[in-house]
């Protein structure tokens, strides 16, 4: 199949207000500039980049050293498989323990790598207002998203998406940048050693996590 013909996913409707009462809210980011938060393209998550500060607790973990973010909304599709999400996260974190330069989750306010939130399908008639307002307005915010409880609902009306909060970081796509035998020879070099590295170690490594003890 085309590239092109695939179907997009549909996605939930976030403000900007609400993806920074969101990260604040569910993973203590301090925003420090509201006007910084920016909407990214994405072809099946809702991605917010944005600046901030985390709590002492999280700070504790190992997080502070990065002040750039991207608040993550997952598909519903995509959150429905929440094992594929653990185990995104999880390559993540075995990746940087090797010292690849590479994003990480930000642990929530319940110890949670992800918080599966309600969104409505439909843009609230006030989002004008909200994508306008403060993060002093979050009460606001309630009724309209919130963190799902388990509850059933109608999949008519809702979305339940995985929201997660991973550092950010900051790099330049290849075609942004003058191309040279050598930068190609080190390209080369990084994927097959990152290819390795997954197939080899990680996938064991997961492999063996899943597997029912005998």
């Amino acid at each position: 199949m085309n590239k092109t013909n695939v179907p997009r996913l549909p996605l939930p409707h976030v403000t900007k207000h609400q993806a920074i009462v969101m990260a604040s809210r569910l993973f203590n980011l301090n925003i420090t500039d509201p006007s910084s938060v920016k909407a990214l393209a994405s072809f099946d998550d809702r991605n917010f980049y944005m600046q901030g500060s985390l709590n002492s607790k999280q700070e504790d973990i190992g997080t502070s050293d990065s002040k750039e973010y991207i608040l993550k909304i997952a598909s519903h599709a995509a959150s429905n498989h929440d094992c594929l999400i653990e185990t995104q996260h999880n390559a993540m974190l075995f990746l940087q323990a090797r010292d690849y330069k590479c994003p990480t989750p930000v642990p929530s306010i319940f110890g949670t790598s992800f918080v599966m939130c309600k969104f409505p399908r439909s843009l609230p008639s006030d989002s004008a207002a909200l994508e306008k307002g403060d993060v002093k307005g979050v009460g606001d915010l309630e009724d309209e998203t919130a963190i799902y409880d388990g509850e059933e609902y109608s999949e008519k009306e809702f979305f339940v998406c995985a929201v997660r909060l991973l550092n950010f970081v900051p790099g330049k796509m290849m075609n942004e940048i003058p191309l040279s035998t050598q930068l190609l020879f080190d390209v080369g070099m990084a994927v097959g050693r990152l290819d390795r590295d997954l197939k080899v170690e990680f996938i064991y490594t997961e492999v063996s996590l899943m597997s029912p003890i005998r």
